[in-house]
């Protein structure tokens, strides 16, 4: 009765296992090419079990026939190896349950940020839903329903008696932006006031796209205060950025602290 053959998959792991050396004679593939020997020969009993399986180049198990291995290092080394294997097998199991475990624990925790928001009186759909997990892997739990709160109560606008949608949407879209003000104020504690005074100007100088909270926070540390910046910047001519911009510039100029 013919053999039957051993799986690619088996004769791999055992060339793997055996660091794709002939356990007889040490050579390595390519050198040779290699073959899986049985420990205890098929004629003799032996069976395709990976404990019965062993490295060998084409030479060393052509002579070796129907010989049993007896050569007891071999074995043991052979054993710690499987031994190994079956260890590095269970931490990769460990580490994939951990991991499953980690997105469970997402899971539930964007399920309730997302139902928190829907409190609201709006329902969040696949797009919203993906939006709060971004913002759940940049920022805190606690960031980002703190962000919620702020946004809402400065954004949301209501019509008998209910949110209406441009509003919360308008509210939904700006939460990062606040998680970002709030993880600023941090180290800039002052950096929520100059977006305000910024939002000022933008109005002032009919310019809603205009940036200048670098330009701001350039002279409040050099020794401007705020309230003299904001009172400026309620002064400022309309559609006259320059009214604003000028006098500050010329202090800067003339003390050599040119932004």
């Amino acid at each position: 009765m013919a053999r039957a053959a051993l799986s690619q998959k088996l004769r791999f792991e055992v060339f793997k296992r055996d660091s794709f050396t002939c356990q007889y004679c040490g050579r390595k593939a390519p050198e040779v090419i290699l073959q899986c020997d049985h420990v205890k020969p098929v004629v003799a009993g032996g069976d395709a079990d990976i404990l019965n399986l062993i490295t060998s180049c084409f030479d060393c198990n052509s002579g070796k026939g129907g010989r049993e291995l007896i050569d007891r290092a071999v074995l043991t080394k052979q054993l710690d190896q499987i031994a190994e294997l079956a260890e590095r097998r269970d931490q990769i199991e460990m580490m994939i349950a951990w991991r499953d475990e980690l997105q469970r624990l997402s899971t539930d925790t964007l399920d309730r940020v997302v139902e928190r928001l829907e409190r609201n009186g709006f329902t969040l759909n696949d797009a919203g839903r993906n939006d709060v997990r971004k913002w759940l892997k940049k920022y805190t739990v606690a960031d980002v329903l703190q962000a919620a709160e702020e946004s809402f109560s400065n954004y949301l606008e209501y019509e008998s008696g209910a949110p209406t949608s441009k509003s919360w949407n308008k509210a939904f879209t700006k939460i990062p932006a606040f998680c970002s003000i709030q993880k600023q104020e941090a180290e800039k504690p002052y950096i929520r006031k100059l977006l305000y005074i910024q939002g000022i100007i933008r109005k002032r100088a009919r310019a809603p796209r205009y940036s200048c909270v670098a330009y701001l926070e350039h002279l409040h540390l050099c020794g401007f205060s705020l309230e003299e910046i904001e009172s400026d910047a309620k002064g400022m001519r309309m559609g006259d950025l320059a009214s604003f911009e000028k006098p500050y510039d010329d202090w800067l100029e003339k003390n050599g602290k040119q932004f």
